[in-house]
């Protein structure tokens, strides 16, 4: 049995059994059970799982690579999403802190704000800027915090490098902000 604990697939399991007779009387005993105050539902699997597959010797190592390829991709698309949620409120607050009080705008910008931190760098790096950004700016917002060395900015990409000590300096400035 195979249980999953992601939020988008949670409460479901896969079972193996080694015919599909045994599978088919399984489903028939349990369809509708109560199980923790809801009914189950089951249903074959639309694929064979790798145990499976290994048995009939039908498996294939270049498939479970490809699968494991798209899983890590998809993963490493939806870090890239958060860090840009980031990078615009980073923008936002840019524009806010020209026309205003900075501080005020900082709290109520990155309020309950929480960013992922998956590896860590001694280097944040900030895109989507706009080209009129200036490094006095970035330098106000990232100074404040430990272990700011500097700020690496090439405006005609809209992109800055936001140096630190060392990761943790980096990953506490990003996870506060």
């Amino acid at each position: 049995m195979h249980a999953k604990a992601n939020i988008r697939i949670r409460g479901q399991a896969f079972v193996v059994t080694h015919d599909e007779e045994t599978a088919e009387q399984l489903i028939k005993a349990l369809r509708g059970y109560v199980f923790y105050g809801k009914p189950m539902r089951l249903n074959y699997a639309k694929t064979d799982s790798d145990l499976v597959a290994k048995l009939n010797g039908t498996f294939e190592e270049s498939e479970k690579t490809k699968r494991e390829a798209r899983h890590k991709e998809i993963a490493a698309q939806r870090d890239i999403k958060s860090k840009r949620k980031l990078i615009d409120r980073l923008v936002r607050l840019k524009q806010q802190t020209q026309g205003g009080s900075g501080q005020a705008n900082v709290q109520s910008l990155f309020s309950g704000m929480q960013a992922p931190v998956t590896e860590a760098y001694k280097i944040l790096f900030v895109e989507k800027l706009p080209k009129t950004t200036r490094p006095e700016v970035l330098d106000e917002l990232f100074g404040k915090y430990t272990g700011f060395i500097e700020v690496r900015q090439i405006p005609d990409k809209g992109v800055a490098f936001i140096e630190f000590l060392n990761e943790d300096f980096a990953a506490y400035s990003l996870n506060d902000i």
